[in-house]
């Protein structure tokens, strides 16, 4: 399963990320984990840093991945469907993606998109380092017992692009303050027509009354659980990375309960490739008319569950 970490800036959702992906260290065999936003922290209290990000690396990515010499450089975008003759990314410490873009450690692999370097301001614009990982996540095979877990861009920004479906569940760290609250409402109302599903973890809560002023907004159904503003929290916040351990501990009951939500969810493949091809559609009549000739929108005879079968 794929599970995103979202959230209004500040709303603590690294820490929250980082934490699940240590409780599921402790509990699985192997995580992948993605730090998908322009401000790169994740690596920090996962004990990996990766000073490069993947992005940087498009083209070469687009080359292993999509595989297929008929889909010239200018037409290897985002959201090119996978074809058969495409590789993927399997999550295992073993595949050579991993092994060649990852940070690793033992049971866990980090990617890391990238941020903003010198040449870029100006007139770069984040979207494009996060187009090498629609490609990599349109490209990734991950069956029952895999996790993929990401820490993406702030508030409603991740929507813009075909990110919006590439995971199975959506945590959004909530704050009890009006600022964080209608960040959650904004992005609920945007993702309603993917009919992805949204679930909420209530963040630095003092007492409950914070607690109850975020129940009067989100529906009781969708909250997984509550985080007190604990002192560990603080510690790691100011620095000291050991101080996840102490958070992960004093965390269990809601860490299980976002894994719990996760394990009962199946993608259905067939609509999620259905979805990227017309979300490929789109991108060449708006954005890539100069290729629309020569990108190719689907493979007929490419079907992920087939993929999937292959060793």
């Amino acid at each position: 399963m794929r599970l995103a970490f979202l959230g209004k800036g500040g709303s603590g959702k690294t820490t929250v990320a980082t934490a699940f992906i240590q409780y599921l260290r402790a509990t699985v065999p192997f995580v992948v984990a993605i730090d998908a936003d322009v401000n790169r922290h994740l690596g920090r209290g996962l004990g990996l840093l990766d000073a490069k990000g993947f992005a940087a690396h498009h083209d070469a990515i687009a080359d292993y991945l999509i595989n297929d010499p008929a889909v010239p450089v200018a037409a290897r975008i985002g959201t090119t469907p996978p074809t058969r003759t495409a590789r993927f990314l399997r999550p295992q410490a073993a595949d050579p993606f991993l092994r060649r873009y990852a940070a690793q450690a033992p049971g866990l692999a980090l990617l890391t998109v990238g941020s903003y370097e010198t040449a870029d301001v100006g007139y770069a614009c984040y979207h494009e380092k996060l187009g090498t990982l629609e490609l990599v996540l349109h490209h990734t095979l991950d069956g029952a017992g895999d996790y993929l877990v990401a820490d993406v861009v702030t508030g409603t920004d991740n929507l813009g692009t075909s990110l919006a479906f590439a995971y199975d569940l959506n945590v959004f760290v909530v704050e009890p303050t009006r600022k964080s609250l209608a960040v959650y409402a904004d992005f609920v109302a945007l993702a309603a027509p993917l009919r992805q599903r949204v679930r909420v973890v209530i963040n630095k809560a003092e007492d409950e009354a914070d607690i109850a002023f975020v129940r009067n907004h989100v529906p009781p159904d969708d909250i997984l659980g509550v985080i007190g503003y604990a002192p560990a929290m603080r510690q790691y916040e100011e620095g000291d990375p050991a101080a996840i351990g102490a958070f992960v501990a004093a965390n269990q009951g809601t860490l299980a309960a976002i894994r719990a939500e996760a394990d009962g969810l199946t993608r259905d493949w067939a609509t999620y490739l259905a979805r990227l091809q017309a979300a490929h559609a789109t991108m060449v009549g708006q954005w890539y008319t100069h290729v629309a000739g020569s990108a190719r929108a689907t493979d007929a005879a490419f079907s992920y569950a087939a993929a999937l079968a292959q060793p």
